[in-house]
């Protein structure tokens, strides 16, 4: 667990997506963010058919605090890369600052669609990152 004077990260569990989202997300594997102590973000990965899903839900506090964004993005991006696998993310059309955050957190752009652009995050062979 992260905790910082405003900031806590901690693993989500299926209850937590079902507070924060209402829904539960098969195979996740994810981190909750407190802020001041309320629920202010849920992101990591789910399993979406044969596809590793990254994926962000961030409430408007967080959304005001770019230092927290960060910390919480890079968070679960170590936790992403840790497990060496594929991942595929959609910045949707209604979260415009979406894209350029993948871009930065390394992922790379594959194609756009009506709902907004998909990136992946293909992860290096060892001994070359």
């Amino acid at each position: 667990m992260i905790k910082d004077r405003h900031l806590e990260i901690r693993p989500a569990t299926q209850q937590d997506a079902i507070d924060f989202c209402g829904y539960q997300l098969p195979g996740m594997r994810a981190d909750i963010a407190l802020l001041d102590g309320k629920r202010v973000a849920l992101g990591g990965t789910f399993t979406s058919g044969a596809y590793i899903r990254g994926f962000a839900e961030l409430r408007e506090p967080l959304r005001k605090s770019p230092k927290a964004l960060l910390k919480f993005a890079k968070h679960g991006m170590s936790k992403i890369r840790e497990r060496r696998v594929v991942v595929v993310a959609l910045a949707e059309k209604h979260a415009p600052r979406a894209a350029p955050l993948l871009n930065l957190l390394g992922f790379d752009y594959i194609d756009s669609t009506q709902i907004g652009e998909w990136f992946i995050l293909i992860p290096q062979k060892e001994g070359t990152e």
